[in-house]
């Protein structure tokens, strides 16, 4: 969303089942999630896109629709 702001590093990149329910009834989805932890020390789980990997620093700037993914914590 184009109103988010949040930065951190990426701590864990994971699949989890999630059910979803639809005309033809309940069912399963798999979706990759990462979860970051943020500079303030708090974990937050987002879905995971293409080149995310355990260590990358990311940061979403509020008003831009990407992510920047940063390979180093800036100082």
């Amino acid at each position: 969303m184009l109103s988010e702001k949040y930065e951190g590093e990426i701590i864990e990149v994971k699949e989890e089942t999630y059910y979803v329910s639809d005309d033809d009834g309940p069912s399963r989805e798999k979706r990759l999630v990462a979860i970051i932890r943020t500079p303030n020390g708090k974990t937050k789980k987002l879905p995971a896109m293409k080149g995310y990997e355990v260590g990358n620093y990311l940061k979403k700037v509020r008003g831009e629709a990407s992510v920047r993914i940063l390979t180093k914590k800036p100082e």
